[in-house]
């Protein structure tokens, strides 16, 4: 992924004005995690995959404005700070105390590469400030590696859920019936073309019927966890 399109992802969340679906759970007081999702299925900006959710941990500066952001690529980090507010410690600071530590919560180590070139030095300076190791170099790019048992900060208070509204909650909940009635009207048509005796045709009918029973369970629970302060549930 370009610096320009982290830029403008920056820039969209600033104006509230995306161009994605972005779907965003606060970590901490500067920092949030996203979720996002290209609107169209062919985007234009193709760095961001469209067939699968973009992980970005965004932060903010004291006046509560995004300034940079790290896009997670599972084998790589991406990080990017708006030139304004880069060298004054943003970036360390929530790496470390933030983004890594909820990182390494579900994975043994993180690895990132850093390419020549102008930014190469102050990006090295900071991968080696938050504990990542200098492995070798492979051409113009120079691979790191941060273990789970090496990190700096290991007892960090994250934020675990976020309300769900209510309203949302019924959206939510119409859109997956929605779905789960357009695999049975599906599964009507197929069966016009070649008759019943295909069975592959019951697999949409199943689908059908668990997406039916998600509504009434899993998603149900997942409203109820969001909601249990709120509410008292």
């Amino acid at each position: 992924m370009s610096d320009e399109t982290l830029e403008e992802l920056i820039q969209q969340l600033n104006a509230n004005d995306s161009k994605e679906l972005i779907f965003i759970r606060p970590l901490a007081p500067a920092v949030d995690m996203a979720k996002i999702w290209t609107k169209d299925s062919r985007p234009p900006i193709k760095t961001i995959f469209p067939d699968r959710e973009n992980v970005f941990y965004f932060f903010k500066n004291p006046e509560n404005k995004y300034i940079g952001a790290v896009f997670d690529m599972k084998n790589d980090l991406h990080w990017y700070v708006l030139p304004a507010y880069r060298r004054q410690g943003y970036l360390t600071r929530n790496l470390n105390e933030v983004i890594l530590p909820c990182l390494l919560r579900s994975r043994e180590e993180v690895r990132i590469s850093i390419a020549a070139g102008p930014f190469a030095e102050q990006s090295e300076k900071v991968a080696l400030s938050v504990g990542f190791t200098k492995l070798k170099d492979f051409g113009e790019h120079t691979r790191y590696v941060l273990k789970a048992k090496d990190l700096k900060q290991r007892h960090v208070k994250l934020e675990e859920s976020m309300p769900m509204p209510q309203i949302r909650y019924v959206e939510l909940k119409n859109q997956i019936e929605d779905i789960a009635r357009s695999l049975k009207i599906i599964k009507s048509e197929l069966e016009m073309y070649s008759g019943t005796s295909i069975s592959h045709y019951e697999e949409l009918e199943d689908l059908s019927y668990a997406l039916r029973s998600y509504v009434h369970n899993g998603l149900y629970e997942i409203w109820k966890a969001a909601n249990q302060k709120k509410y008292n549930l």
